[in-house]
């Protein structure tokens, strides 16, 4: 991102969205990479886009409104939160005018908020259309989300195990099977200090 003026600039506008939502994206480019080791991956290549697709996954944001970025999405009004659906859109559609951005990063972008049975946004896509990286940086977001303080989530962080814990309890169904049991390789074997 350093390297390439565009990119970076859109960093700049995101940290003006809100620092914290840059200290999540870090977090979950990390977390998207420690996933990836759990389900085996191991192309430096494949990885690289992994991280930078977990990096600028919330880029769209610097397109929304600041009223919304700010609102916890369970608290937001029908009409904001399809105003919200529309982040991960805008982010792939900002990174296809750059012209330097692999696809497979523009596809996490586009799409780390796809579900399995259409169940996500923005398309409604069905699991197995969903970019394979796209469905780690999904629960790598979900997972940080519960684990870390940000501004949408002022609740004490949880550790990764207790965070496990309520995704395996709640949310296990909405994301793929094959990227849950690499989550689930990860903390099982105590590797996340290991693989970060």
């Amino acid at each position: 991102v350093n390297h390439h003026q565009d990119l970076y600039e859109l960093m700049e506008n995101l940290s003006h969205c809100s620092d914290e939502w840059v200290k999540f994206s870090l977090s979950v480019s990390a977390m998207s990479v420690v996933i990836a080791h759990g389900m085996g991956w191991k192309n430096p290549v494949t990885m690289e886009k992994l991280a930078v697709g977990g990096l600028l996954h919330k880029i769209g944001f610097v397109q929304l409104p600041q009223d919304i970025v700010k609102l916890d999405p369970s608290k937001m009004t029908p009409q904001q939160f399809n105003i919200y659906k529309t982040y991960p859109s805008r982010g792939s559609q900002m990174l296809s005018k750059i012209g330097i951005v692999p696809d497979d990063v523009v596809s996490i972008v586009s799409e780390h908020q796809e579900r399995p049975k259409g169940k996500g946004f923005p398309k409604g896509l069905s699991d197995v259309k969903v970019h394979p990286m796209a469905r780690v940086v999904g629960l790598a977001e979900e997972f940080c989300r519960i684990t870390i303080t940000d501004i949408n989530n002022p609740k004490d962080p949880r550790s990764p195990d207790q965070a496990f814990k309520i995704l395996k309890d709640t949310k296990e169904s909405q994301f793929n099977r094959e990227v849950f049991d690499g989550l689930n390789k990860m903390i099982g074997r105590n590797s996340l200090s290991k693989a970060v």
